[in-house]
């Protein structure tokens, strides 16, 4: 018996804040193994079938544990039949989903995540399920390739009724890879598959192979067709690294713009010729192959390895080579200034921004990237960086939205007026803010356009709003709706913890501080979009200059020029700030067109590595470890010291548990609420019930 590792990450908001809870961890039996309050658990240790099934056809190399969670505010979540797999550090995430004002934690319905057999275990079958092709002049091919942001995804075969969800598209990529192939397979196969999978993924995207049929999602999670994807399922560490650093890259054939559509198969009970072969690379890798030979062996075409900078947020492109301790310059300055924005809500240690990356800068990424599960070497490199900018965007857009929510006015009672498409005016504006607000925080409703208007894109985010919420799902706000939509507004609000954002009081004259000096630095890079802002020194006195410039900023952004920095004045500093630093970055880093990396050589070229061309705007090699001087495995915390298991026999099949429309019955106490506690801090009896509660479902509702 060997042992594996599992790390559990609790946030909302699209990882824009972490969330403290209670986290208990059981075997298959039902037996407790972890009880914790956190909201970022180290390396747990838990026995695992010794790493040699893994490399066996039709063996079970893992085992399954479950997992239970409250936190106060928050909807229960309980996840069965999380995998472990020996020597692998498996890494779940958990989006934690705030409860609507007034709700009470009896009556909150819990999530369930039930995990499948792996893949490899239950591999997928090739169907010839065709869809309509799109009506002439119809079929819609975008203009560049592009990395979005978030993907949506169909829960089942397109015609089906299932539902929609968005997905950060790394997050999608890296679920993908952990349920298609084990997290210990050499490296090189997990690239040669990592690739294949984004390949495909972007291939739909680009080709909007969907949407062109008039299906509102983008990708779905049906085998036959697409992907084995799974709703909040966990992945394994080096997947994630490896999908950190390739995200943006693709197999394409020579002299076509689309990325290649890479379909793949297991090879072993299902054989697919002219498809890789997911155990043939595991075996190729194992006998010296590198990830491109394996491509090579498996794709007949010529084909090359592209990379695109064109992402659908405001993400800056990777400069192209690794920032660390010593480098000076504006991206340094970027990079600090985006760490202290996110260290409020993630406990970075905060930097000072001079664009010199000194100890405390090095010190605040290695935080940072112990955070979100990346090798902690102070050193910022591709996956480094473009972690930074997601979390950035996602602390700084939530931000953003509260700004928007203060400036629209939210108060406690909901407009009396009926909306349904058609409708326009500033109550249509006040619904779209009140959706794209809760969006963040429950997946399976789509954003909208903030345009007044109430177009059928409101409509069909009102009907996700209402099933999400238990009310008729008809498309029409009316007073239940909007009940519904300010308690869950509220119940957010009040409940999830907030980013770092405006300092909270007003910045006018005759102010001192860090947070003058912090204005001062934004005004003056407004300056490169609107030369009309005066020049002012930023020495952290608010005097008549700083305030004149204020005025010239208020006046261009068409904000009140009171002089005076609030909520709405501070959050458009920083936008236009991002704005006049993502320009500089375009000057200085090109148009983001995508680059050929590597070209795979035609079928009569000799298969030798000196043939491969080198990358003309950086000297990396996308097949050679992932960042400098990165490992090949995490360093594991020891774990706190456990008998060790017996051999765990597979559970016996149960009978698939009924839809839980409410959570059971709990032996509570009406009159004394379950609170969270402090870490070694005796739990309370509340604390207790909930363990039973947790440690009742587990056992009792595995599959």
């Amino acid at each position: 018996m060997g042992k594996g590792y599992l790390k559990i990450n609790l946030t909302t908001g699209e990882q824009s804040a972490p969330v403290e809870g209670e986290i208990v961890v059981t075997d298959e039996n039902g037996n407790s193994l972890y009880d914790l309050f956190t909201n970022e658990t180290d390396a747990l240790e838990l026995p695992a079938p010794d790493e040699e099934l893994a490399f066996i056809p039709g063996k079970k190399p893992y085992s399954e544990y479950n997992i239970g969670i409250q936190a106060e505010g928050y909807r229960p979540v309980f996840i069965y039949n999380v995998r472990i797999l020996d020597t692998s550090e498996t890494i779940q995430p958990v989006d934690m989903i705030p409860l609507p004002l007034g709700a009470t934690k009896g009556s909150a319905q819990p999530v369930i995540i039930r995990n499948e057999e792996h893949g490899l275990l239950n591999p997928k079958t090739i169907s010839r399920f065709n869809l309509e092709e799109p009506n002439v002049g119809e079929e819609r091919v975008l203009p560049h390739v592009i990395v979005p942001h978030y993907i949506t995804v169909h829960l089942g075969t397109p015609d089906s009724s299932a539902s929609n969800i968005r997905v950060n598209f790394k997050d999608y990529i890296k679920n993908v890879a952990s349920n298609e192939i084990y997290d210990t397979w050499p490296e090189q196969a997990l690239i040669a598959n990592i690739y294949c999978i984004v390949s495909f993924t972007l291939n739909r995207i680009y080709t909007e192979f969907y949407r062109a049929r008039g299906y509102n999602f983008d990708i779905t999670n049906s085998t036959a067709i697409d992907h084995f994807f799974k709703p909040g399922g966990a992945y394994g560490w080096n997947i994630s690294r490896i999908v950190d650093t390739i995200f943006n890259e693709y197999l394409a054939i020579v002299g076509h713009k689309e990325p290649f559509l890479a379909q793949y198969c297991d090879g072993h009970r299902v054989k697919c010729p002219g498809w890789l072969s997911q155990w043939g690379s595991c075996f190729d890798a194992q006998n010296g192959a590198s990830a491109w030979k394996i491509i090579d062996k498996y794709y007949a075409y010529q084909l090359e390895l592209r990379e695109s900078n064109i992402f659908t947020e405001n993400i800056q492109s990777y400069p192209g080579y690794a920032i660390r301790q010593g480098d000076t310059g504006d991206y340094v300055r970027k990079i600090q200034e985006q760490l202290n924005r996110i260290s409020g809500s993630f406990y970075i240690p905060q930097t000072q921004v001079d664009g010199v990356f000194g100890v405390s800068t090095t010190e605040s990424v290695k935080a940072f990237q112990r955070t979100f599960n990346l090798s902690p070497d102070g050193i910022v490199g591709k996956a480094t960086w473009y972690k930074i900018q997601e979390i950035y965007n996602a602390v700084k857009g939530l931000s953003g939205m509260d700004s928007e929510g203060e400036y629209i006015g939210i108060g406690t009672t909901p407009p009396k007026v009926v909306l349904s498409e058609g409708s326009t005016g500033k109550n249509v504006a006040e619904l779209q803010f009140l959706i794209n607000y809760i969006a963040r925080y429950y997946s399976d409703i789509p954003y909208v356009v903030q345009n007044s208007r109430f177009h059928s894109a409101t409509k069909n985010a009102i009907i996700a709003f209402q099933r999400e919420v238990g009310i008729s799902p008809d498309g029409i706000v009316g007073p239940a709706t909007w009940r519904a939509l300010y308690d869950t507004y509220w119940g957010i609000v009040g409940t999830a913890p907030k980013p770092p954002t405006y300092p909270g009081y007003l910045i006018k004259l005759g102010a001192r501080g860090d947070d003058v000096k912090r204005v001062q630095q934004a005004l003056n890079r407004a300056r490169s979009i609107y030369p009309s802002i005066p020049q002012i020194v930023e020495d952290g006195i608010f005097g008549s200059i700083t305030e004149a410039a204020v005025r010239a900023f208020q006046r261009e952004v068409g904000l009140s020029a009171d002089g005076i920095v609030g909520p709405v004045t501070w959050e458009a500093l920083m936008d236009v700030e991002s704005m006049s630093m993502q320009q500089g970055a375009e000057t200085e880093t090109g148009t983001g067109e995508p680059g050929i990396i590597y070209r795979k050589k035609k079928p009569c070229e000799e298969n030798n590595e000196s043939n491969r061309p080198s990358k003309p705007t950086k000297p990396v090699v996308p097949i050679m470890p992932i960042e400098p001087e990165m490992p090949t495995a995490p360093e594991m915390p020891t774990a706190p010291e456990m008998p060790t298991a017996p051999e765990m026999p597979t559970a016996p099949e149960m009978p698939t548990a009924p839809e839980i429309p409410t959570a059971p019955e709990m032996p509570t106490n009406p009159e004394m609420p379950i609170e969270p506690y402090e870490p070694g801090e005796k739990p309370s009896q509340e604390v207790n019930t909930f363990k039973l509660l947790i440690l009742f479902m587990l056992s009792h509702m595995k599959r």
